[in-house]
């Protein structure tokens, strides 16, 4: 019974453990049934992971295989630009020579590689070693140094860090700059040189980038008369400060206003301390940036010698004219004739221009010149020709001289010689006139004055005057003849001495002012210097200006105006005497200094003379080398200029000066003919 009862116990047991054993796996079971698709959806979500990560990893192998690739590109091209680098070169490897290029074997004379050491090497061939050992040994990717050779060379050394496969490479490349290092210096220099150059320059200079001055020399302050010390001047507009106002603008606006350009652009100025200023203007260009190159100089002097150039060539002008040679000058290139006299015109229609023309072609074609030749003009006619040849101006200067046919010169010789003894009976008997009527004046004259001295009545005073008067008229026509007769057969006098120009001119014009007194005329002086020596006959030169003065006198109406003076040029001292009278017509200007010439024969009265004063002043001056020449037109004037030649040295100094004393009654006598009412 109790075995029953234990094994149905035992049985009860197990069929209870039973139950909760299937209750226990029905609720996992229950549990995984409810977990299941949960899990079905992590599996799936881990299978989606795997395949993105197996995606992935193909991406990076196919990125690594697109990098070694690359990285060979990368290896190629390095190896191509280090075959094509011309500069020395070499490539280190922990330290250790692995390639170099031929240029680095002939730059350096490094022929053997295996036993080629990078520090000895550097030692053996640079200054400063030691920097450049340390500088190999940093980790940076690019560095650039300049060094210095023991045989005097420049090199740009660039060293270039380069990881290649899994290894690390430096190289070197030298850039020899010996010769740009070279001009830098020459550069530099001549830059150095060239603004001590321009500190001594003559001329003024100036750089400016339109209004704003970047240079400045100090001649620019010496010609504008700047002080360097109170003012700078640092723009254009400061330096238009010191430009007269008639100029200011145009200085502004062809520097700062006006466009860069290329070509030369040159003007003049005036500045307030009244120099003549010549300004050029360049276009520079200088490190891509535009300035303007202003160059000022100083041509106060040179422009005054312009003026006395043109006086001159006037002058000469006058003397060619007047020669009785036909002169031509000719043009070498273009052979055509750029100048012809009077003279040579007139032959010119007397001949024909083509016979003379072939004349002077055969001459010129023959090339030898300076010689004189004989030429036939026609059959009444022939001439003697000299050409000269003026190389450095490329002209021809041709004198042709017109000379009668041979039968006929003994023939003129003949009537020569008559006219030559009439003359001399003729002037032998005016002389004697002259003496014989002169003693008589000058007696006349004498009682003239002793009878002015003893009688007060005014009535008498008034007729002594005009015989007086009357008297002078007559001595000064019988000194006329005189001087005429004399010098037409040179039977003259010179005395020549040296004396003061200006001061005879001062006297003449104080003892003259009380005839111009009588119509109102006012007489102005100018001289150029204070002194001025000259080596002339003093008499017959106050009677050149006396004559020319009397004639502004007579003929320049009521409160008219006279101006005399004198010039010091470089070849001349010119003398002028310019009056605002009647003027000359232009027929009769060449007529002026003939014998008994007057302009207007109805002016007789105002104008008592006898037409000598001129001549005889011509006369004068040409036995004296003296030029005697007039510019004149109706109702404005005439200027009458008297040019004496510039002989100043060291024969005119004042131990030689003589004073002049100017006589006051020679001058009465020299004006006489000046009729007051």
């Amino acid at each position: 019974m109790v075995a029953n009862y234990i094994v149905t116990s035992t049985i009860i047991n197990l069929l209870g453990n039973t139950i909760v054993f299937y209750k226990f796996i029905y609720k996992q079971l229950d549990y995984i049934s409810k977990k299941l698709p949960y899990i079905e959806r992590k599996i799936i979500n881990k299978e989606k992971y795997i395949e993105d990560v197996n995606r992935q990893i193909i991406r990076e192998n196919d990125r690594k295989i697109d990098l070694i690739k690359k990285q060979k590109q990368i290896n190629n091209l390095y190896d191509a630009i280090i075959s094509k680098i011309d500069y020395p070169m070499i490539i280190l490897q922990d330290c250790k020579l692995v390639y170099k290029n031929d240029s680095f074997s002939y730059t350096f004379d490094q022929e053997k590689m295996q036993h080629f050491d990078v520090e000895r090497f550097f030692r053996n061939n640079f200054f400063y070693s030691k920097k450049i050992i340390d500088f190999k040994n940093i980790d940076e990717s690019f560095a650039k140094i300049i060094i210095n050779s023991f045989k005097k060379q420049t090199y740009e050394l660039y060293m270039i860090k380069v990881d290649r496969e899994k290894q690390t490479l430096k190289i070197f490349i030298f850039r020899d700059i010996t010769h740009m290092n070279n001009m830098e210096k020459t550069i530099q220099f001549n830059e150095k040189s060239y603004k001590k150059l321009i500190e001594f320059m003559e001329d003024g200079v100036i750089i400016t980038d339109q209004n704003h001055i970047s240079y400045m020399n100090k001649k620019v302050y010496d010609i504008f008369d700047i002080d360097q010390k109170k003012y700078q001047i640092s723009s254009i507009e400061d330096l238009s400060n010191y430009v007269i106002n008639e100029d200011k603008e145009v200085f502004i606006k062809n520097i700062i206003t006006d466009n860069f350009f290329d070509s030369e652009k040159m003007w003049m100025i005036k500045t307030f301390n009244n120099k003549t200023v010549k300004v050029i203007e360049n276009f520079l260009d200088y490190e891509n940036k535009n300035f303007k190159l202003v160059i000022f100089s100083d041509v106060t002097k040179n422009q005054n010698l312009i003026e006395d150039i043109e006086e001159r060539e006037k002058i000469y002008r006058v003397l060619l004219e007047t020669l009785p040679d036909g002169v031509i000058i000719v043009d070498k290139i273009t052979k055509k004739y750029i100048y012809r006299n009077k003279c040579m015109i007139n032959m010119f229609k007397k001949v024909g221009i083509e016979k003379i023309n072939d004349i002077v072609k055969d001459y010129i074609k023959s090339g030898e010149f300076d010689v004189e030749k004989k030429v036939d003009l026609n059959e009444k006619q022939n001439a003697s020709i000299i050409i000269t040849d003026i190389e450095e101006q490329n002209i021809y200067i041709v004198v042709f001289k017109v000379m009668d046919k041979k039968h006929k010169i003994d023939d003129i010789k003949y009537k020569m010689q008559k006219i030559k003894k009439a003359e001399e009976f003729k002037t032998q008997f005016c002389m004697d006139i002259v003496n014989k009527i002169e003693k008589p004046v000058n007696d006349m004259l004498y009682n003239n004055k002793q009878m002015e001295k003893n009688i007060e009545a005014p009535i008498i005073e008034n007729h002594i005057s005009l015989v007086r008067q009357n008297l002078y008229r007559l001595k000064k026509v019988l000194e006329n003849i005189h001087d005429i007769m004399s010098i037409e057969n040179y039977r003259y006098n010179l005395n020549y001495t040296v004396f003061d120009i200006v001061e005879l001119m001062k006297n003449i014009v104080d003892l003259s002012k009380a005839y111009a007194n009588k119509k109102d005329l006012n007489i102005e002086t100018y001289f150029s210097e204070e002194e001025i020596l000259v080596y002339l006959d003093s008499i017959k030169m106050q009677k050149i200006l006396l004559n020319i003065l009397s004639n502004a006198i007579k003929f320049t109406n009521q409160g008219g105006n006279i101006k005399m003076s004198i010039e010091k040029k470089i070849d001349f001292i010119v003398i002028s005497i310019k009056d605002n009278g009647i003027g000359i017509p232009k027929e009769k200007i060449d007529f002026v200094f003939e014998n008994f010439e007057q302009v207007d024969k109805s002016l007789s009265r105002l104008a008592e003379g006898m037409g000598m004063g001129l001549y005889v002043s011509k006369k004068l001056s040409d036995i004296q080398g003296i030029y005697l020449n007039v510019d004149s037109e109706v109702n404005k004037g005439s200027e009458f200029k008297v040019l004496i030649r510039n002989t100043e040295n060291s024969f005119l100094k004042n131990k030689y000066k003589k004073h002049i004393v100017v006589e006051p009654e020679f001058v009465d006598i020299q004006l006489s003919d000046i009729y007051s009412a």
